[in-house]
C-alpha cells in the first residue's frame, strides 16, 4: 500500500507505558518480537516505547482477533 504520493505505509503495532519499562517488556516476550524497546526524550518523565511490525505484527492481528480491543483503543486499532 502506498500513500498518494508514492512512500510505502508501514503497518506497525506501538505501545508505550510511562515510568517502568518492565510491563514492555511482557509484552514483547508475549509477542516473541525482537524489536527494540526504546526510551522517548522526555525531561518530566520516563517513558518506554516498542513498535512491533514486520511478520510479528501477524501474531498482534491474531491475538486481537481472539481478545478484541473495547472504546477508544479498538476505533485506534481500526485506524
Amino acid at each position: 500500500m502506498r500513500y498518494k504520493k508514492g512512500g510505502i505505509k508501514k503497518h506497525q503495532f506501538s505501545i508505550g507505558q510511562n515510568y517502568d519499562s518492565s510491563i514492555i517488556n511482557v509484552v514483547r516476550d508475549y509477542f516473541e518480537s525482537k524489536h527494540l524497546i526504546t526510551k522517548d526524550k522526555n525531561k518530566t518523565k520516563d517513558h518506554y516505547r516498542i513498535s512491533i511490525g514486520g511478520q510479528s505484527k501477524y501474531i498482534i492481528y491474531k491475538h486481537f482477533k481472539n481478545y478484541p480491543l473495547l472504546g477508544e483503543k479498538l476505533v485506534s486499532y481500526k485506524n
